[in-house]
């Protein structure tokens, strides 16, 4: 193999591992965070559940409040898209009909005190 080649095959395994470098860093990056995120939510769940003497919060400091805080707003988000969503299904299963007639005019459905027509 020429000397040409060779700088061309470590030139492209130089590129692979750093390619691969650079994927691993990122996994390692997320699974940082994920860790974080299960640690502050368990935080949570400890001190909202009485685990946790009243003063829990003093011993934490200014950036794991915050992650705190952000988990709590993350589950609460959660809460509020799933009440929307069962809210709506429930509305639909009372309706049926979605307050229409099976001829497709309005106030026909009997859930609603009508009749079809």
């Amino acid at each position: 193999m020429s000397e040409v080649e060779q700088r061309k095959k470590m030139m492209n395994q130089e590129n692979f591992l750093l390619q691969r470098i650079t994927k691993t860093e990122e996994q390692l990056k997320k699974l940082r965070k994920d860790n974080k995120e299960m640690e502050m939510l368990n935080v949570m769940y400890q001190g909202s559940g009485g685990l946790q003497p009243p003063e829990w919060l003093q011993d934490m400091n200014m950036l794991d409040l915050n992650n705190v805080e952000w988990v709590i707003d993350q589950v609460l988000d959660k809460i509020y898209q799933r009440q929307e969503k069962v809210s709506k299904t429930e509305v639909g299963r009372i309706k049926g009909c979605d307050g229409r007639s099976r001829k497709g005019g309005t106030g026909g459905c009997p859930h609603l005190g009508g009749r079809y027509q």
